[in-house]
């Protein structure tokens, strides 16, 4: 339900949205707050054995039902309905948009790349479904990735790109222009190998038997946490330093 929330509907599906709320197209516009509004209030139904004053509150202000929202009927959905209601492909298009800019905003990111930076975006031997997605959500990706979607191939000598995979289409990002690449890879390789000794710390520490039978059970949990936490750091520098050739 927090990943629904807070993952799909206050972050993406408002983030779409967005354009299309500062647009001129009226009757989409008013569609999508519709339909915004709509998603809203089903919410509030799943929330309310869990927040049950705060819930009511909002429902009482924001629904056109004078009916208080706990005596108020549970959303139900048969299949036939949601499947006349979702284009064939939609959310597994969706799904893919989402992975792009989310490959291209972590890339970015962990190279430091200014979001007041619009990359060039290139895919080298695209499949007909990808260039077809891509210039069907050309200005959505563009405006959330921080990028500028070409039209041509990336030469094949060019150097300093920053590589991202989603399915079988890889995006290239030249960033030569704009980073220094050798002293971003020795900024990333030295990093990972501070996290690396950090880890090999950590490890030595929870091997030692004394240490656990010891040590109290939140210093443990901490300590635990903390070395996933590196090991999926790792796994990011890695790929970023890949990325880079």
């Amino acid at each position: 339900l927090h990943h629904f929330i807070w993952g799909k509907f206050c972050d993406w599906f408002i983030e779409f949205a967005k354009p299309i709320f500062f647009g001129e197209d009226g009757s989409l516009k008013t569609e999508i707050q519709k339909t915004a509004a709509w998603v809203l209030a089903q919410t509030y139904h799943f929330l309310n054995p869990f927040m049950p004053f705060i819930t009511e509150e909002l429902w009482a202000v924001l629904s056109d039902s004078k009916e208080p929202l706990i005596t108020s009927s549970w959303p139900l959905s048969e299949k036939s309905t949601r499947d006349s209601l979702v284009r064939v492909g939609a959310v597994e298009e969706i799904e893919w948009i989402i992975r792009v800019i989310s490959e291209i905003r972590a890339s970015r990111s962990i190279l430091n790349v200014s979001p007041a930076i619009s990359l060039p975006l290139f895919v080298n031997d695209a499949q007909q479904n990808t260039c077809q997605r891509l210039k069907q959500h050309k200005a959505l990706i563009e405006r959330l990735a921080h990028v500028e979607i070409m039209d041509h191939e990336l030469p094949s000598n060019t150097k300093g790109i920053i590589q991202c995979v989603v399915d079988d289409s890889v995006f290239l990002m030249p960033v030569g222009d704009i980073l220094d690449v050798e002293k971003e890879k020795t900024r990333l390789a030295q990093e990972l190998k501070k996290i690396q000794m950090d880890s090999a710390g950590l490890l030595k520490k929870l091997e030692n038997s004394e240490f656990t039978q010891k040590a109290p059970a939140e210093i443990l949990e901490k300590n635990k946490k903390r070395l996933a936490e590196n090991s999926d750091l790792e796994v990011t520098l890695t790929r970023a330093i890949a990325k880079l050739g």
